[in-house]
């Protein structure tokens, strides 16, 4: 990956517009590249192409809920990167949590099968 700095080289080439002859060399650099701001732009890249989502999931606050429902995302081939398991600040009844999941998936098609699937089995869901 280049930064702006070290792309001035091959944008001066592409013009066309210096008069050079013979071979001529272009020094690329990126040691300046922020590797957290790179790591976010490729994040928001799958969250537009669907291979990133979030959904909020209530389900009751008993033993073994969790589990089951981690597990059946799993069925689906969707890949748990995140969780957060809420319960006290949403806005459910008490006596349930709402487990908020990012999900790395296969892509659009992958996120509405596990829509269909949440909604099949009853489960009440949110998508962010």
């Amino acid at each position: 990956m280049v930064e702006g700095s070290g792309a001035t080289a091959i944008a001066a080439i592409a013009s066309k517009k210096l008069n050079l002859s013979g071979n001529v060399a272009a020094v690329l650099t990126g040691g300046n590249i922020d590797m957290t701001v790179v790591g976010r732009i490729i994040e928001r890249g799958l969250a537009k192409d669907g291979r990133l989502t979030r959904l909020r999931v209530v389900v009751d606050d008993i033993p073994g809920e969790l589990a089951k429902l981690a597990q059946f995302i799993g069925s689906t081939r969707a890949n748990i990167r995140d969780i957060v398991h809420e319960r006290t600040f949403h806005p459910e009844s008490f006596g349930t949590t709402q487990n908020i999941f990012t999900l790395e998936t296969r892509g659009p098609e992958n996120v509405k099968q596990i829509q269909g699937l949440l909604t099949e089995k009853g489960y009440k869901y949110y998508m962010d």
